[in-house]
């Protein structure tokens, strides 16, 4: 309903927009009209602390990598996904994060290799250990969080977009195809992880999902079909789990968008860590 205060402040944009020369004009729409997805991300609190959650929606595109993308790996066949639309973390789990999991649930917490922590993304944790985390803060929440399948992990690195939307971009990497932009990887990290949201981020604002650390995904591995499918959630059997985004010491090779790798899930290693999805 608009009453007569908003009546005033429309009369007001409307006598402005009427008086600026056009570049401002520019501007202020680009004020007055935020994107959907912008208003539907939102921030949970938990403790002292939050975590930046970013609206992804729904589509259907294409998962794997076009033949003739370089470094393609065999297993990267392109075939389409429908998903549905979900929230994604806009940095991986740091650290501080984790570590106030720990001092909650008198767990121990991680090593950091002595390369600092806070800001830092959380490494040193296994799938089981990540999964815990998503378990406790959905206790904490009342909201169901997890790890992403790996079909939401490719389509948010790729930007969430549909192959329905005209003119749409497809980068090697997260955001680019310029590696340097937005990972950090063996060639610039100084030989340890970096902190978190320092690169360009892509056009979903995530940020290193190429790089950084691998980020374990919920799914079990298997070769993918060339099938339609419609929220896939992986193999229902097996002890590996995929992990994506390459990481500070990988090849720019490994930090491509559509790379697949995989571990036991009780590995833990200095390069790997998570990032966290929400569904309604």
């Amino acid at each position: 309903m608009i009453n007569k205060r908003n009546m005033k402040y429309l009369s007001f944009i409307f006598y402005l927009f009427i008086l600026l020369p056009a570049s401002a004009q520019q501007i202020l729409t680009s004020i007055s009209t935020n994107d959907d997805s912008e208003i539907k991300n939102y921030i949970q609190k938990i403790g002292d602390l939050s975590i930046e959650m970013v609206y992804v929606q729904d589509g259907t595109y294409t998962m794997g990598s076009p033949s003739n993308e370089v470094e393609r790996e065999i297993n990267e066949i392109q075939h389409q996904v429908t998903l549905s639309d979900y929230y994604i973390s806009k940095y991986e789990i740091t650290f501080e994060l984790y570590d106030y999991f720990c001092t909650t649930t008198c767990r121990r917490e991680p090593y950091d290799e002595g390369w600092g922590r806070d800001r830092l993304p959380v490494i040193n944790v296994s799938w089981y250990d990540a999964t815990a985390f998503c378990e406790w803060l959905s206790e904490q929440t009342g909201k169901t969080y997890r790890l992403p399948t790996e079909a939401e992990w490719e389509y948010a690195a790729k930007g969430g977009v549909s192959d329905t939307i005209n003119n749409c971009r497809y980068f090697n990497y997260s955001g680019s195809n310029n590696v340097d932009e937005v990972a950090w990887y063996t060639s610039n990290s100084d030989d340890k992880t970096c902190l978190i949201g320092m690169k360009k981020p892509n056009e979903l604002g995530l940020y290193d999902m190429s790089g950084n650390v691998w980020e374990w995904c919920s799914d079990r591995y298997e070769d993918y079909s060339t099938a339609i499918q419609t929220d896939p959630t992986g193999a229902t059997s097996g002890f590996y789990r995929i992990c994506r985004g390459g990481s500070w010491n990988s090849n720019s090779k490994y930090c491509r968008s559509a790379f697949r790798s995989v571990n036991s899930q009780d590995d833990c290693f200095n390069n790997l860590g998570f990032r966290i999805v929400f569904v309604e």
